[in-house]
């Protein structure tokens, strides 16, 4: 039950993350040849970042160069460790993130990174979140000449692009320094920062593009992680179309079972029965009697869910 209101509440600040106007940004820029725009603001101890770019390789490539944790040293030179501290199931664990920054900051940083496959909902996207430890997590000691930043929220939203072959990844994040980190970087003036800005959005392009679309390593995670995403291909299946369609589907399905679906069960008993055994259970709410469902998706109490993926989506 923890996990799936964690996820949940993640799910709904990175909505607001994702809406942050990117020119409305006070450091910002563009660079057509890597077909990226990024934005960058510092204030009230807090830096907000923001970036849209467009790969021309494999989407699942891409989606797993973020996703398999591990490899952050091999796409980010800043960071010098990744250490997986607890696997909660296969789309969620936690992680213990040393960075060294080119601003001269050094932190060591305990994050869940979480995955939402939806793909074949309508938002035809995979969404991957870093985030800060929540509070009941037991923090190891902080290494000696580290800090540890008051709150990371980091999002990731990969889309296919079916004009083309490849994707766009609508990245953005939310940080409240340290006391320590803050005061380093409040005296830095605005052109090292925006240099600073330019190089780490710009300069990480073509060593994750290089990394995700080659890498043998990568290529075998992928393999032996076959199940997560194999249920990708499956929603990269699905064309804007048939999801439009399947949608309304369930709309007019939900409009039919809502009166039974609130009257049998909680929604945090569908999300938890659910996300459990994704393949084989049936939530309660739709137990009581027989009823015609969607073919692929079981939307209840607001909530969409897939029966053969293991993804939510709010």
């Amino acid at each position: 039950m923890a996990k799936e209101m964690r996820v949940r509440a993640t799910h709904e600040k990175a909505a607001r993350l994702f809406d942050m106007n990117l020119d409305g940004l006070p450091i910002n820029g563009r660079n057509a040849e890597l077909k990226m725009s990024w934005g960058f603001e510092l204030a009230n101890g807090f830096v907000r970042m923001m970036s849209v770019t467009d790969y021309d390789f494999d989407f699942l490539r891409g989606v797993a160069a973020r996703c398999e944790a591990d490899f952050n040293p091999d796409v980010d030179a800043q960071v010098v460790r990744m250490e997986k501290l607890k696997d909660v199931d296969g789309t969620d664990s936690l992680w213990r993130k040393v960075m060294h920054t080119t601003l001269g900051t050094t932190s060591d940083d305990i994050v869940h990174i979480s995955l939402i496959d939806g793909l074949a909902s309508p938002d035809r996207s995979v969404f991957l979140y870093t985030y800060s430890a929540s509070g009941d997590t037991e923090l190891p000691p902080l290494l000696d000449g580290h800090g540890r930043n008051d709150n990371i929220f980091c999002g990731s939203k990969f889309t296919p692009l079916h004009a083309e072959e490849g994707f766009r990844e609508l990245w953005a994040g939310e940080i409240k320094m340290s006391a320590t980190i803050s005061r380093i970087i409040s005296v830095i003036p605005k052109w090292i920062l925006r240099r600073f800005a330019k190089t780490y959005f710009e300069g990480g392009v073509p060593s994750f593009k290089d990394f995700a679309a080659h890498s043998e390593p990568l290529g075998h995670r992928i393999e032996e992680r076959g199940e997560l995403y194999s249920q990708m291909v499956e929603g990269l299946a699905w064309t804007p179309k048939t999801v439009q369609a399947q949608s309304k589907v369930l709309e007019e399905w939900q409009h039919d079972q809502a009166i039974e679906c609130e009257s049998s069960c909680s929604t945090a008993d569908t999300i938890t029965e659910t996300v459990q055994t994704p393949c084989q259970r049936t939530p309660r709410c739709m137990s009581s009697r027989k009823v015609k469902q969607p073919s692929l998706l079981v939307r209840c109490g607001g909530f969409l869910f897939s029966c053969h993926s293991f993804y939510i989506s709010f």
